[in-house]
């Protein structure tokens, strides 16, 4: 009972009032490219004008068995790391992560080798460089010229609730050469779901129907695999090139069974989906040093994504088992992407000037058998010229950057064809007020094309009651955005606070009508607007220095939504916390986080709430983990509510998730290691998308 006390007042305080802490002082980095600037010396964070750069320590690095450990027990400033589902977060949203300024998954940082990390770099504001991206976590890495290194690691849930994550690598180093091979398998079976479903159709007529869904049979089975092999090429002084291949292996599947009430009247249903998807990537990145502190940089990615994606919804009358609707959406798809990206970079004692290209190729092909079979293809392409200056005059920094996005869309059955400019400016004031502060301004601007289901031309039936359809006509739209920022940090205590504002004209909503025949028809239009307003405060206290850490973020979310046909506000509160103990080779952390209820079109949606307790213990290369899911009070599944002609609300929740016990273990070893470095510069990704049937 007493320790059960001691747990829940740690995680009000995470959810009240979380507070961070930095690592040990930074020391000088031979490596760095970045701009001379003025440091804090007497803080642990070196504030740069358009980033946060943090060292990791030593015994950070010790007790850290890969990548995401090692961010994890850095602690960052509004970094919030769920280690158990591997996901990371920057004040409750999605960052970019990059190794060597190279995008990447977080996969790839699981398989680094701690003791390579040289610094890691957030960035809260990124220019026109990054395109549209929250905030970016760049891992600067060392590779050794000599030697080699090993990781595996595994875990698995001691229930019925079969979860396992299993990866490993490996990297050997000769000269200027590094050669690597990493892989994941995550797992999830035996996963029984529940779903509870209030639904209101207002059909053309005038009347409404109202029914009421109760799943009595759930099961669930996900999995996710990965195989990556790289080679790298390092003369920092002179030239980097980086090769990979890689293969993704994703699998989705759900089977729900139930009982539906429509007014007085009781039917059964059947909701089966089925989405297994192939990629297979390629990718090669040099960067040349042309002296004088010169750089071009070539990035290239291809990808080609083999899918398919089934969806079956079958309602009967009870009793009687006689059929009211069967639906069954089926599409194979078969996309290809390339990104190619060329950039040159200038850089001086107060200054840096970047300017580039990209060019983004999209061939989609996709296969439905809904009904009569037929084919859909579409062509993507986008070309973009972007450029960006930044200066330095004393304690203040501007930067300044545009980019100019042509867009280019054709669908072949039709022969209709979209052609678009988007102008995008991004501008960022810096000012260094001293004694570990700053104050940061930032405008900027970036477009969003049409995706693959939004605009596909092909008519899917949901249920008895919708049909959707894409809209072929959907625009580009832009996303204007202001922040104020502050940031203080003194060896013990840092604290970031953040205003945002985003405003998105014209943004890509879901719409409803009705078809002749009376149906509820569900397509997309371009809305009159979307605007957001967030509240960011992401405070770390170092509470025994060596010993206790709290960092958290609580974030307040302010959302106006203008459809083509409504009007809808929502106000919510998003919190994410960690406590972590650190005693000898001892860590144990507790994570928590309440989902923010957001807002797009006439959707809410609101992510499962989660907590969870982790004990590691270290031995030498070996180390030992236990994970408590969920130890007190009631586990929060996904919640989702959705109004207008069509209105509902769905609650999603898995009770054996609640309290489950997993234990794992890493192990890591090297070997004739001598350390080096690179640097990479860019990024591109081809991305390919994949239409998903149409369903409830």
């Amino acid at each position: 009972m007493y320790s059960r006390l001691i747990i829940s007042s740690i995680m009000a305080l995470m959810l009240g009032a979380p507070c961070k802490v930095f690592a040990q002082p930074p020391v000088p980095d031979s490596l760095s490219v970045d701009l001379e600037e003025v440091t804090v010396k007497a803080t642990p964070v070196i504030r740069k004008s358009d980033r946060d750069v943090y060292m990791p320590s030593a015994a950070t690095k010790e007790r850290s068995g890969g990548g995401l450990a090692l961010l994890n027990n850095m602690q960052m400033p509004g970094v919030g790391i769920n280690t158990f589902m591997k996901e990371i977060k920057v004040n409750g949203e999605t960052p970019e992560l990059r190794i060597n300024n190279r995008r990447t998954t977080i996969e790839k940082v699981m398989a680094l080798d701690p003791a390579n990390i040289a610094r890691v770099e957030l960035i809260t504001n990124p220019g026109v460089r990054y395109g549209k991206v929250p905030a970016v976590i760049n891992i600067i890495v060392r590779n050794p010229d000599s030697g080699g290194f090993m990781k595996i690691s595994g875990e698995q849930a001691l229930s019925d609730f079969n979860f396992g994550n299993y990866d490993g690598a490996v990297s050997l180093n000769h000269g200027y050469s590094q050669f690597d091979i990493n892989g994941y398998y995550s797992i999830r079976k035996n996963f029984h779901p529940t779903r509870l479903y209030n639904e209101r159709f207002l059909l053309s007529d005038g009347h409404s129907v109202t029914r009421a869904l109760t799943d009595t049979l759930g099961h669930a089975e996900m999995l996710w695999a990965n195989i990556n092999t790289a080679y790298s090429y390092s003369r920092p002084d002179k030239i980097n090139i980086y090769t990979s291949f890689g293969f993704d292996r994703n699998f989705e599947s759900y089977y729900y069974e139930g009982r539906t009430k429509a007014d007085e009247n009781m039917s059964g249903y059947t909701d089966q989906s089925f989405n297994p998807v192939s990629t297979p990537q390629l990718h090669f990145y040099m960067d040349y040093n042309l002296g004088r502190k010169q750089t071009l940089i070539f990035d290239a990615d291809g990808s080609l994504g083999l899918g398919r994606s089934n969806r079956l919804n079958r309602e009967e009358t009870l009793p009687q088992h006689e059929t009211l609707v069967s639906v069954n959406n089926r599409i194979r798809s078969r996309n290809a992407g390339l990104a190619l990206e060329g950039m040159y970079m200038k850089e001086w004692d107060a200054s840096r000037f970047t300017a580039g290209v990209r060019y983004n190729l999209a061939r989609n092909r996709e296969e439905y058998n809904t009904g009569e079979k037929s084919v859909f293809h579409q062509r993507k392409d986008v070309e973009t010229i972007f450029s960006e200056y930044m200066h330095r005059l004393g304690k203040i920094t501007l930067r300044g950057g545009v980019s100019g996005e042509f867009w280019h869309s054709e669908y072949v059955e039709n022969g209709k064809s979209t052609n678009d400019f988007m102008f995008t400016p991004d501008f960022t004031f810096n000012w260094d007020l001293g004694s570990g502060s700053n104050l940061t301004l930032n405008y900027s601007s970036y477009s969003t094309t049409p995706s693959l289901t939004e605009t596909s031309v092909v008519t899917q039936q949901i249920d008895a009651y919708q049909v959707q359809r894409g809209n072929p006509d959907l625009k580009p739209f832009t996303t204007y955005g202001l922040k104020l920022s502050y940031g203080w940090s003194i060896p013990r205590f840092a604290v970031n606070l953040s205003a945002r504002w985003s405003r998105s004209p014209g943004a890509i909503m879901e719409y409803n009508g009705y078809t002749p025949e009376g149906m509820i028809f569900n397509t997309w239009a371009n809305s009159t607007g979307y605007t957001h307003y967030f509240i960011d405060f992401s405070p770390r206290i170092t509470v025994v220095p060596g010993l206790l850490t709290i960092n958290g973020t609580v974030s307040f979310r302010h959302y106006r939504n203008h459809g083509p046909n409504y009007m809808l506000i929502s106000n919510s509160i998003y919190a994410e916390g960690t406590a972590q103990l650190t005693h000898k080779n001892f860590t144990l952390s507790i994570y928590a986080k309440k989902s923010s209820r957001n807002l797009w079109g006439q959707t809410q949606t609101r992510y499962e709430d989660f907590h969870m307790m982790n004990l590691s213990y270290r031995y030498r290369n070996f180390e030992f983990i236990a994970t408590w899911l969920n130890p007190i009070g009631e586990y929060r599944g996904q919640e989702i509510e959705k109004r207008g002609p069509i209105a509902w609300s769905k609650n999603r929740f898995c009770t054996p998730v609640a309290r489950t016990v997993s234990v794992g273990f890493n192990y890591k070893i090297d070997w004739g290691r001598k350390r080096n470095g690179i640097d990479r510069k860019a990024n591109t990704s081809s991305g390919v998308e994949q239409t998903k049937a149409a369903g409830k």
